[in-house]
């Protein structure tokens, strides 16, 4: 019977029948080396394995189709690290190459370097570097810094850095802050978290009622006052919850002292029990002084500018080679 195949085609995997793909080579360009190599069914099959241990289901057809992408990438990049000898100047691919050898052949463990050479030879010979799942994933690792490497990344001047940032603002705009202050009344009392919310709903009633009263409540170890404090800081002291509360209940321009009572807002929960809050001093979110940023920003455009080069590079790799995968049986 015939075997089937699965072949890699340009910008991406098309299914056209049942368990077989087709594709086209195409001619290797400048600097690239090109050629034909396979994808067996055992590795493709030990792809769906492994997907099928880390999620406990087997993949859908969307899902081994990019388990087959990834794994096709991987072995053109593999086969044009082969093809550029990138294996045979790497001290760490010549030394466990002449240990598997040596295991092999039997022999003892020697510092001489000329037995160790012979044995790397020997080693390539028989092709023992094929199937190293370590030698594979470092050769494919440094293909593809080899590819990021040639990219050619100019210096940003301020009006590219600035429109960087704000083309990606959640990864740099400094988060909106309140002052805050609390008065906390503990759900491990008795009654629970139900008395806890009716003290707190009656003192409310009588700090509103007289402004020169302040609720009294239970201790609380992490403060009273808290100053200039983002939904981030107040999550790991109250939790999620009671942080999204407060930074969307209304502040005051200034958040008033203790001689000038009232504001007083709740009760909101947390994760310890109710609270009657006083926000004050919002502070939007907005981004940072071009100069406080300006190394990440640099550095992110850099990284961006490598990536584009890494994948136009492989574009063509992938012109270039003829992967032919073979359908599991």
């Amino acid at each position: 019977m015939r075997r089937q195949v699965l072949s890699f085609v340009v910008g991406g995997l098309l299914l056209f029948a049942a368990d077989v793909w087709v594709t086209l080579g195409g001619a290797a360009k400048t600097g690239l080396r090109g050629g034909t190599a396979t994808l067996t069914a055992a590795r493709v099959e030990a792809l769906v394995g492994q997907y099928r241990r880390a999620l406990g289901r087997e993949p859908g057809s969307a899902e081994r189709q990019a388990l087959v992408e990834h794994a096709v990438t991987n072995e053109i990049l593999y086969r044009e690290a082969l093809a550029r000898g990138l294996d045979r100047n790497d001290s760490g691919v010549r030394f466990r190459l002449a240990e598997k050898m040596r295991f092999l052949a039997g022999e003892q463990a020697t510092a001489d370097e000329r037995s160790r050479d012979r044995l790397y030879r020997q080693a390539l010979e028989l092709e023992l570097d094929r199937d190293d799942l370590v030698l594979r994933r470092l050769l494919v690792q440094k293909m593809r810094l080899l590819l990021r490497a040639g990219a050619a990344v100019e210096q940003a001047g301020d009006e590219r850095l600035l429109a960087w940032m704000r083309g990606h603002a959640r990864d740099y705009e400094q988060p909106a802050r309140v002052d805050l202050e609390q008065v906390f009344f503990s759900a491990d009392g008795e009654g629970g978290a139900d008395a806890a919310r009716h003290r707190a709903e009656r003192e409310l009633v009588a700090a509103v009622g007289n402004a020169r009263t302040a609720p009294a409540g239970d201790p609380f170890m992490p403060g009273r006052r808290f100053s200039n404090v983002s939904r981030a800081t107040l999550a790991r002291s109250f939790g999620p919850a009671f942080a999204d509360s407060v930074m969307s209940l209304p502040a005051d321009d200034l958040l008033p002292n203790d001689e000038q009572l009232g504001n007083w807002q709740g009760p909101v929960e947390s994760a310890y029990g109710w609270h009657l809050v006083r926000v004050g001093n919002r502070r939007p979110a907005r981004l940072p002084a071009l100069d406080s940023v300006r190394s990440r920003l640099t550095a992110a455009l850099a990284n961006h500018e490598r990536d584009l080069h890494y994948r136009e590079q492989l574009a063509e790799l992938r012109e270039a080679w003829t992967i032919v995968v073979e359908a599991p049986r």
